[in-house]
């Protein structure tokens, strides 16, 4: 949920904010995967899924890992999209590396799967290796 991930970055911001030699890195990226700013090193890939059931495009992205990071996405306009996550070919499970934008709310009363939502969304990307090396009792309040 967008909650989550908000809550999550929110943590991420507070371990940072004390320890200047960690960074956080953050990138703008528009519906079509296009980087619109932010750091050259966070990559993300467009992966055209073809037609869904009603005829529309269906499309999902991935980010290209590096190093150690970790990402956070959130849509710019979280409040009317949510997360849904894809799967590759021949898979039968969603896998989080792959993942769209969907509306809300979901009032469908049959089954089938929903066109994407053209969104920009933000990536945030840190290293878990920061947050785990502070030790118990280090966390800021």
């Amino acid at each position: 949920m967008i909650s989550d991930a908000i809550a999550l970055l929110d943590l991420v911001r507070k371990i940072y904010g004390t320890y200047q030699d960690k960074k956080i890195l953050s990138a703008v990226f528009g519906w079509d995967a296009r980087r619109l700013e932010g750091d050259e090193r966070i990559k993300v890939n467009f992966h055209d899924a073809g037609k869904n059931e009603g005829g529309g495009t269906l499309w999902i992205y991935s980010i290209e890992p590096f190093e150690d990071y970790l990402f956070i996405r959130i849509p710019v306009h979280a409040g009317g999209v949510q997360e849904a996550l894809g799967s590759l070919k021949g898979e039968t499970n969603a896998d989080a590396r792959y993942f769209r934008y969907i509306a809300l709310p979901d009032g469908r009363l049959f089954g089938g799967s929903l066109p994407n939502v053209k969104v920009s969304f933000l990536v945030y990307a840190y290293k878990p290796s920061d947050l785990l090396s502070l030790g118990k009792g280090n966390l800021p309040t």
